[in-house]
C-alpha cells in the first residue's frame, strides 16, 4: 500500500478528505498516515509555506516535531497525527475535568523540550500554544505549523496571540524570552484547561501583563514554573524542561516532600476551590429563594389588603352609612 511518501496525488485536492484550514494553508488527508498542506490562496501564503518547508528541513526528525515526509511542488506532505492538544483540553473542560498529574508533567515537559530544540536550530515558532501542539497516537505532543515562523533571526510573518505575549516584546521579532513567556501561558492552560485571563478582552489582558499582574498560580502543581516563565527567570527553555523533569523524578522516587505534601496540597486546594464554588452557589440559591419569599409575601399582603378594602369591610361601612 502506498503512503504519503510515494502516493500519487489527485489533480483536485478537494477530492481528498478535508481536515483543517488556517490563515496560510489548507490541510487534506492523503491517507491514514499522512496529510498534505497547500497554500490557502492568499498573496503571502506561498511564501509562508516556503518558510515552513525550510524550517522543517532544517529541523529534521525529532520526537517533538511533526515529521516532513516529502515536498510536492509548493505543497508539503506531513505525518498524520491525532488533533491539537487544545481539542483534548476543551474536551476535559466540557466535563469539568483536568488532565492527570502525569499528563500535566508530560505535556509541559515535552512542550519545553520541543521549544529548546527549535531554538537550538535558530527557529522561533512564534505562535506558541496548545493549538499548535499536536497529539500523536501515543498522546505525546509535537510542534506543528511553522508557516511564517522566524528562521535565522528573520522577521516573522505571524504573531503570537495577545493572550500569550507580554506587551514589552516585539510582535514580529521573537526572542527566547518572548517564547518562554508564551510557554508559561501554555503550561497554565494545560494545568487549568483555561486560557490566561479567559473571558477578558485583549486590551485588558495586555494592560494586566504590562502591570505585572498574572493569574494566581500558587495552587497549581507547576505554579512556580509558570510564574518563572512570566517573570523572566529562565535563560532558555531547557531550564524550564529541567525543572519539570526534576518534579517528575522526585515523584517517581517517592520524595515525600513533593509526592505527598505538594500533591496533597494541590488536591486540597482543588477541593477547597470546589467547596467554595458549592457554598457560593448554595448561598446564591438561598438569597434567590429569600427574595422570592419576600416578594410572594408582599404580593399576598397587598392582595389581602385590597380585598379587605374593597370587600366585606367596605360593604359593611356603606350599609352603616345608608341606615337613617
Amino acid at each position: 500500500m502506498s503512503t504519503g511518501i510515494d502516493k500519487q496525488l489527485p489533480q483536485d485536492l478537494w477530492s481528498l478528505p478535508f481536515i483543517n484550514r488556517g490563515i496560510s494553508g489548507i490541510v487534506f488527508a492523503v491517507d491514514e498516515l499522512s496529510v498534505i498542506k497547500t497554500p490557502a490562496g492568499g498573496e503571502n501564503n506561498c511564501q509562508e509555506l516556503e518558510i515552513e518547508r525550510k524550517i522543517l528541513e532544517r529541523l529534521g526528525e525529532h520526537p517533538r516535531i511533526v515529521k516532513l515526509l516529502r515536498i510536492d511542488r509548493d505543497m508539503i506532505i506531513l505525518e498524520r497525527l491525532q488533533y491539537p492538544l487544545r481539542v483534548r483540553i476543551q474536551e476535559l473542560q466540557d466535563i469539568k475535568a483536568k488532565p492527570t498529574v502525569k499528563e500535566i508533567l508530560k505535556w509541559s515537559a515535552q512542550a519545553a523540550e520541543g521549544m529548546q530544540y527549535l531554538h537550538s536550530k535558530s527557529v522561533f515558532q512564534v505562535d506558541i500554544g496548545p493549538h499548535n501542539l499536536l497529539l500523536d497516537w501515543d498522546d505525546n505532543i509535537k510542534y506543528c505549523d511553522f508557516s511564517g515562523s522566524s528562521l535565522d533571526g528573520r522577521a516573522a510573518l505571524v504573531s503570537a496571540s495577545l493572550y500569550a505575549q507580554h506587551p514589552s516584546f516585539s510582535v514580529n521579532s521573537p526572542s527566547v524570552q518572548s517564547e518562554i513567556f508564551s510557554l508559561g501561558c501554555t503550561i497554565f492552560e494545560i494545568s487549568t484547561t483555561h486560557r490566561v485571563y479567559e473571558g477578558k478582552g485583549e486590551t485588558e489582558v495586555q494592560n494586566l501583563f504590562a502591570k505585572g499582574h498574572y493569574p494566581k498560580t500558587e495552587d497549581l502543581l507547576l505554579g512556580s514554573t509558570i510564574l518563572n516563565c512570566w517573570t523572566d527567570r529562565y535563560q532558555d527553555a531547557g531550564q524550564v524542561a529541567a525543572d519539570i523533569r526534576e518534579i517528575q523524578r522526585r515523584i517517581l522516587l517517592g520524595d515525600l516532600s513533593l509526592s505527598l505534601y505538594d500533591l496533597v496540597q494541590h488536591r486540597r486546594n482543588q477541593q477547597c476551590r470546589e467547596a467554595s464554588t458549592i457554598v457560593r452557589s448554595f448561598l446564591a440559591t438561598i438569597a434567590f429563594y429569600r427574595r422570592t419569599l419576600f416578594s410572594t409575601a408582599a404580593f399576598i399582603a397587598r392582595w389581602v389588603w385590597q380585598n379587605l378594602a374593597n370587600g366585606p369591610l367596605r360593604t359593611s361601612r356603606k350599609r352603616c352609612q345608608d341606615v337613617p
